[in-house]
């Protein structure tokens, strides 16, 4: 596994080449920001490589102990800075700041 090849696959999108290369899904963690009853934001650390900018199948889970949902992902483009994907899931998250959420890409839609 080269993470220079999970990186570059990652850049333009490509996230089942990444699952292939890791064995399992490219998860990113952050910290979530609930924007409605079933969307939230997930503010990603810069150091953490985000896919290409475009809508995204996959998952997303909140605590460690709670069970991932379906979930579509947009990754916008950037402007200037990067935007933290967008997530609109099947589950239910009340809490408005403070938890880290896991959001893991699966293939591009």
């Amino acid at each position: 596994m080269s993470a220079t090849r999970i990186r570059a696959s990652l850049a333009r999108g490509d996230v089942e080449l990444a699952r292939d290369l890791l064995g399992r899904a490219y998860e990113v963690a952050g910290t979530l920001r609930v924007l409605g009853p079933s969307t939230a934001s997930v503010a990603v650390p810069a150091a953490r490589a985000v896919p290409s900018p475009g809508r995204y199948l996959g998952s997303f889970q909140v605590h460690a102990r709670s069970h991932a949902v379906a979930a579509v992902i947009d990754v916008g483009a950037p402007d200037g800075g990067r935007h933290p994907p967008t997530v609109r899931h099947d589950g239910e998250e009340r809490d408005q700041w403070a938890h880290r959420a896991h959001v893991a890409f699966e293939m591009r839609s």
